[in-house]
């Protein structure tokens, strides 16, 4: 029996984008569709796949850091069967994360440690988005101004550029700053269970080392998926610098993680009118582009149900030292 909760969970996706659909114009949604530059979306579609190879590749040195086995491309063949439950399931990313986090425990990892992977994965993406959008933000307010395709308010720009810049500053100190707070005696303050957690990652061998290699990995990562919907964009028509999805992207992959479709469908799509809009574009090619990135996700998420059929790829591999 499906609860009233679920219920609405089903129907709210589906419902938000036809309605995302029906305000831009279904008819001019699908000439754009029939317009599409088809080698853009095959280039698109490949950066797309590598940007999730990549987080595979930056999950599973995670997860060796944290002391859990498994080999590579058995944690690559459960990123995409991940992307194939988000797809299916209600939720947006939560369902792939409960999926690749239960995997790992049924390979014979701790529940605690396997969980803690994928959180401290999806934390490390989303933080490196935000300051990746916030740095080309105030670094394009202080060289450039507000460009001349901008349609939103008449912002002052260099009060703007400031507080931008501050803010993305501040976020990213946010991790140093725990750490020196550990150093400092600070994590008393903390509630006991986050407490004894905390202080056993800081315990963990290199934690300098896996923090930069978290960032850097993160950050090509994000180079990636921005790349892809940069390239969905060219796809469709649109022709914006790529700093303008650069600096659009955290806001639309956020609206896309929100849990209430399957998928990011309708949340995205939302994102991206509002986003791209500010920048001049209209607002069929900004919901057309938003669409061939889930699209691109689709595709992916076959490649998950296809990877199902694959044999195991043997024992897990030994936890980093």
């Amino acid at each position: 029996m499906i609860s009233a909760k679920t219920a609405v969970k089903l129907a709210a996706a589906p419902l938000l984008l036809a309605a995302v659909v029906w305000v831009v114009d279904p008819a001019r949604v699908a000439a754009t569709f029939r317009r599409l530059d088809l080698a853009w979306v095959a280039v698109g579609l490949l950066v797309s796949i590598a940007s999730n190879v990549v987080s595979a590749w930056r999950w599973h040195e995670l997860s060796r850091w944290l002391g859990l086995r498994s080999p590579l491309m058995a944690m690559v063949r459960v990123y995409f069967q991940g992307m194939t439950a988000n797809t299916l399931l209600p939720g947006a990313t939560l369902s792939g994360d409960m999926l690749r986090a239960g995997l790992l425990v049924r390979g014979g990892n701790p529940v605690l440690e396997s969980g803690l992977s994928v959180v401290l994965d999806r934390f490390s993406g989303l933080w490196v988005l935000c300051l990746m959008s916030g740095a080309v933000a105030g670094a394009v307010l202080l060289a450039l101004g507000l460009p001349p395709f901008w349609q939103g308010p008449a912002l002052p720009v260099l009060a703007t550029a400031g507080l931008t810049l501050a803010a993305t500053l501040g976020l990213f100190l946010l991790p140093l700053l725990f750490f020196w707070g550990a150093r400092h005696g600070l994590l008393p303050r903390l509630p006991a269970r986050w407490r004894t957690q905390a202080e056993r990652l800081l315990g963990l061998p290199a934690a300098g080392r896996q923090f930069v290699w978290q960032l850097g990995m993160s950050a090509l990562v994000q180079v990636l998926s921005i790349g892809a919907l940069a390239l969905a964009g060219r796809a469709t028509g649109l022709e914006l610098p790529v700093w303008t999805y650069a600096v659009a992207a955290a806001p639309i992959f956020i609206m896309a993680a929100l849990p209430v479709s399957f998928g990011g469908w309708g949340t995205r799509e939302a994102g991206a009118a509002v986003c791209l809009g500010l920048f001049g574009a209209s607002t069929e090619l900004a919901v057309t582009a938003s669409l061939l990135y889930g699209i691109y996700a689709t595709v992916q998420a076959g490649l998950g149900v296809a990877l199902s059929y694959l044999p195991n790829s043997g024992q897990g591999e030994t936890p980093r030292q």
